[in-house]
């Protein structure tokens, strides 16, 4: 009985996000053409407000180390708490200490690259 109603509301909100999106979009440009922008001033506008992989060249990266190492640390919490039956507390002390270190990795990983992208620049 639940499941559908979860559907649905699921269904709605995806809708209502991706109706208010088009919306504002359009909104955007509409207040573009009232300040009198050329076609091609608008276009540079876009493509340089809205290149996110140019602001952060290694977002990919960055967020890779911080699944794999959140994955390990949470598997060891499970491992930790199954192994020390009623202990429960490791498991939210690994995913916090996971979550750190995730973070520490890929701060340092990301500027290794980026180090190597200017020495090769």
């Amino acid at each position: 009985m639940e499941a559908p109603l979860v559907l649905i509301v699921l269904f709605l909100t995806c809708g209502t996000v991706a109706i208010l999106s088009m919306y504002f979009k359009s909104k955007e440009k509409q207040m573009m053409i009232e300040r009198g922008l050329a076609p091609d001033e608008m276009v540079k506008l876009y493509t340089k407000n809205h290149d996110f992989q140019s602001r952060n060249h290694f977002i990919l990266l960055k967020l890779g180390v911080i699944a794999v190492t959140i994955g390990v640390f949470l598997g060891l919490g499970f491992l930790a708490s199954w192994m020390f039956e009623d202990s429960e507390e490791f498991l939210a002390a690994t995913i916090v200490i996971g979550v750190g270190i995730g973070f520490i990795a890929a701060h340092y990983a990301g500027t290794n690259e980026e180090k190597k992208k200017k020495e090769i620049n």
